[in-house]
């Protein structure tokens, strides 16, 4: 049996964005350049799924990874089967894991390290809810983990739009790179921006350059 393999997903994709008819391949061609089961295709993964299916008339399914049947045929097969992002945390934040993340220059260690903990931030307290995508978490020792993907908060606080990735401590704590611009109760940075609901307010924070969202004294 002759199998040609394709694989026109890419890291960060959802379903929703197979479904989505106009949606782009969101920024992962470097994926399918650096990796030869990444398909190359212009337009949407819809458009190029009904194309390869209709030339290749062969489909292998092997699962939709959500039925007890497929639980159940992974577990026979031996194959890692990571029910929930609580279950997955653990991997991403492996030595392995990391190190093939800085091997295709996805974000190295260091990187990360300068943009979120050594130069100036904004802190945003913890609390609220928060929605994510936790592939290619990256943990930076002593400080907490760098979600790399576009990470909206909202709380007491006020609101954070991070598009650039977050840095959240161990104590729940929300660090995004400065330098932090000011504009009554909007802030802005590289590649994100929150407000400051009433009766919190921006202040220096522990550091030169650094800022905090802190609750106003009564």
């Amino acid at each position: 049996v002759h199998l040609k393999v394709a694989n026109a997903s890419c890291f960060g994709e959802t379903a929703a964005h197979f479904l989505n008819l106009q949606a782009p391949d969101t920024g992962c061609q470097q994926w399918r350049a650096a990796l030869p089961l990444f398909a190359d295709y212009n337009g949407t993964q819809m458009d190029y799924a009904i194309a390869y299916l209709k030339e290749s008339k062969k489909v292998l399914f092997n699962g939709d990874n959500y039925t007890d049947e497929w639980h159940k045929e992974a577990e026979r097969r031996g194959l890692p089967n990571l029910r929930n992002t609580v279950d997955a945390l653990p991997v991403i934040l492996r030595k392995d894991t990391i190190e093939l993340f800085g091997k295709y220059k996805v974000y190295s260690e260091r990187e990360l390290q300068s943009r979120f903990v050594d130069g100036p931030v904004l802190l945003v307290p913890s609390g609220g809810g928060a929605t994510f995508n936790a592939v290619g978490a990256t943990p930076i020792p002593g400080a907490g983990t760098v979600y790399v993907l576009p990470y909206n908060a909202k709380g007491q606080w006020g609101t954070l739009d991070a598009r650039k990735g977050v840095l959240i401590g161990d104590d729940g704590t929300r660090r995004v790179p400065g330098p932090v611009r000011i504009n009554g109760v909007t802030l802005t940075g590289d590649g994100w921006a929150a407000t400051v609901a009433p009766g919190w307010a921006v202040r220096s924070g522990p550091r030169s350059g650094d800022y905090q969202i802190v609750r106003e004294p009564h």
